[in-house]
């Protein structure tokens, strides 16, 4: 049986946790968030004789002539044929016939939900707002959070502590600053729009009970380099980074990172889940993550179901 979930944040992020391969969009102020940004948000749980078998979070939006049903943390539970089919059928009760579903799963490739998802008519995709691979840095380890890092990494940790630069929590008086370092890494990347200053407003003002954020400054107070995390119970996930031009000179993103680590140890993460990686087309990137000691993992990744077989091929690339 299928229900909607009504209940208070609370209760909401409790029940979530006992699921393993759980992800920041699964949380009840993601959903905030997103409704902040025009999404409606719903969020249900399945039931099988009173045991809570799935949970999940979704939000719809209409995307031309068909209800598009975004669920970015994926399915939490142990998903079989039954339950999937009873998921949909009541989706296409609740939202119309006329749905798009899209999945994004956060847990590890396995054979079972593979095949199960094939099976069900759902396509894998791809897109370049979802990455299908990840790393995890494991925190568990008595030794000194350096002796995880390569030597490269250590190498340009300490070249960073040369400059005198100063690493302190975030504050509101240095979002100006903050909007224009990602402005520049657009620019110099080549990026979309990543965030403006209304996005950002919207994020720490939903998640800030459960960011922590440092940004490293210079001996003149000029932000160089920023890194915030999402922290949930024992786990931790990549969220912000960003370094200014200058900060690149000064190796500013190692000591950041560092300090964002180092809290995260005294907050008791066991986990720092350094978000999506693309050793192709951000290989810069993928080194700095893999520096860390983390260990890259596939994701089950982007599935999307319509009942039109052939027409959601080319929905895959119609709606983003």
């Amino acid at each position: 049986m299928l229900r909607e979930f009504l209940n208070s944040a609370d209760n909401w992020n409790d029940l979530i946790s006992k699921f393993k391969g759980l992800d920041y969009y699964s949380l009840y102020e993601w959903g905030k968030l997103k409704e902040s940004q025009g999404w409606l948000v719903k969020r249900f749980i399945l039931f099988e004789e009173s045991n809570i078998e799935l949970a999940f979070q979704i939000l719809i939006k209409q995307k031309y002539f068909f209800k598009l049903i975004w669920i970015p943390g994926g399915i939490l539970g142990n998903l079989n044929q039954n339950y999937l089919s009873k998921i949909i059928s009541e989706l296409k009760i609740k939202f119309g016939r006329n749905i798009i579903i899209r999945i994004g799963f956060s847990k590890y490739i396995n054979d079972h939900d593979y095949k199960l998802l094939k099976d069900l008519k759902f396509i894998k995709i791809n897109s370049v707002n979802y990455a299908n691979s990840s790393m995890i840095l494991n925190l568990t380890d008595k030794k000194e959070l350096s002796e995880n890092f390569s030597k490269n990494w250590r190498h340009n940790l300490k070249r960073s502590f040369k400059y005198n630069n100063t690493v302190l929590n975030y504050n509101d008086d240095m979002k100006k600053n903050l909007v224009r370092i990602y402005k520049e890494m657009e620019e110099l990347k080549n990026l979309n729009n990543l965030y403006n200053n209304l996005s950002l407003n919207f994020l720490l003002k939903e998640l800030k009970d459960l960011l922590i954020f440092k940004v490293c400054i210079d001996t003149n107070n000029n932000l160089l380099s920023i890194r915030c995390a999402i922290k949930f119970k024992n786990y931790a996930w990549d969220l912000l980074a960003a370094t200014s031009k200058e900060g690149r000179k000064n190796y500013s993103s190692y000591q950041v990172t560092y300090e964002v680590l180092k809290e995260c140890v005294k907050k008791n993460v066991a986990y720092y889940d350094l978000s999506g990686i693309n050793k192709k087309l951000n290989k810069g990137v993928y080194n700095f993550k893999k520096g860390t000691g983390s260990i890259e993992y596939e994701k089950l990744g982007l599935w999307q179901y319509n009942r039109y077989t052939l027409l959601n091929k080319f929905l895959c690339n119609f709606i983003n």
